[in-house]
């Protein structure tokens, strides 16, 4: 079983330890710092929306991956969910509504554009694929569990990593602050971007505890409109790039936005048609719809 065909799970961890690595993701106590990034509003996500993506490296497809969306009505406090379910490489691209073999699945809240929930697995077997030129802390993973508490105002994470045929669990807790959005270093790229109102100031947090013991306070940067053309069709976008939250660091460290830029519909789907890595480029290849 696995979720990302291939070294998908690589492509994403390595990117963003090389943003890391470059400054890009600095945490700064800083006046913007104390603005909550505002979530979307109005945001179009249909219930069993299907978005198929395809991995190109070396100009040449290397890998698929598949997400599922299933709104689940009202959650506690009054917050509007949508859960995501990611869906192994090579399903087909239109599943029965009652497909249950997926590989993790992340719980959304819409009205705070936050992760509060996720889990992932991976066969065991498959994590000795990624014992090489993979960061500390990401070596031999195979299973990760994330879960917000909103009433302890705690995020806790558990993740379990194979080494020397050795399974060892590593348990975090980590503070929050509520006012804020917090997401996991698997769905931050793909859906934050998607959940977050990339026009208002502010940040919001991702939760690395594999290589980091604080949240990284983020903001986005527009960096320009564009049409991108895919195999799903024709999109007007904007081209957004990940930046410090500080923003005399934001100007500084510039030109390292060109390592990981994302690529947004302006409609009210806000779907991410392209994302640029260090490593390659994801493209979004069709949409369709889970339920008939």
């Amino acid at each position: 079983m696995e979720i990302f065909k291939g070294n998908i799970m690589k492509v994403l961890i390595l990117s963003l330890m090389i943003v890391f690595e470059s400054g890009i993701f600095f945490p700064m106590a800083s006046k913007i710092s104390d603005i909550p990034m505002s979530a979307s509003v109005n945001l179009d996500i249909r219930d069993g929306e299907f978005l198929h993506y395809s991995f190109y490296a070396g100009g040449e497809k290397a890998s698929d991956i598949y997400y599922v969306s299933r709104l689940s009505g009202k959650g506690s406090e009054g917050r509007d969910l949508i859960y995501f379910q990611a869906v192994k490489s090579g399903s087909d691209k239109i599943l029965p509504k009652n497909y249950s073999n997926f590989s993790a699945h992340y719980l959304i809240s819409i009205s705070r554009g936050s992760l509060l929930e996720a889990l992932g697995n991976f066969d065991p077997e498959s994590a000795r694929d990624r014992l090489e030129n993979v960061p500390t802390g990401y070596q031999g993973l195979f299973s990760w569990n994330y879960l917000m508490d909103m009433e302890k105002h705690v995020i806790l994470y558990e993740d379990k990593t194979l080494n020397d045929n050795e399974i060892k669990v590593r348990k975090s807790r980590i503070n929050i602050n509520p006012a804020y959005s917090y997401w996991d270093s698997m769905s931050g790229m793909f859906f934050s971007v998607r959940f977050m109102n990339i026009k208002s100031p502010g940040v919001f947090y991702f939760v690395i505890p594999e290589a980091l013991k604080e949240p990284i306070a983020i903001t986005y940067k527009i960096l320009g409109s564009e049409t991108v053309i895919t195999g799903a069709g024709t999109f007007q976008t904007y081209k957004i790039g990940f930046v410090s939250a500080d923003p005399f660091l934001a100007k500084l460290l510039d030109t390292f936005t060109k390592i990981m830029i994302i690529w947004v519909e302006k409609s009210d789907r806000h779907l991410v048609v392209k994302m640029q890595l260090p490593a390659g480029t994801f493209r979004l290849e069709s949409i369709s719809n889970v339920i008939q």
